[in-house]
């Protein structure tokens, strides 16, 4: 997969996605089409950009800040996988 177009479709769960297809050495004309498979899973988690993270200088450990009331407080987070610049 190439990218997934973050304007997706709400009410009937579509996600535009643009895909790569090796053509193997065959020429793609008029009519030519490609399959392909796009894995979903359920999981829990956020995308955020990378700049949100903050790492913790007393622990090391990566955090994010939440906005309760009119204070920030640290949530410590765990980065699973990184893409471009979001995490």
């Amino acid at each position: 997969m190439v990218a997934i177009n973050p304007q997706q479709t709400t009410s009937a769960r579509l996600v535009p996605v643009l895909i790569r297809i090796s053509s193997g050495g065959v020429s793609f004309g008029p009519g030519a089409y490609g399959t392909a498979s796009i894995v979903v899973e359920k999981g829990r988690g956020l995308v955020l950009p990378a700049a949100a993270l903050v790492l913790d200088p007393t622990t090391g450990n990566t955090q994010v800040f939440r906005k309760n009331g009119d204070a920030y407080e640290p949530v410590p987070v765990t980065v699973v996988q990184q893409l471009g610049s979001r995490w």
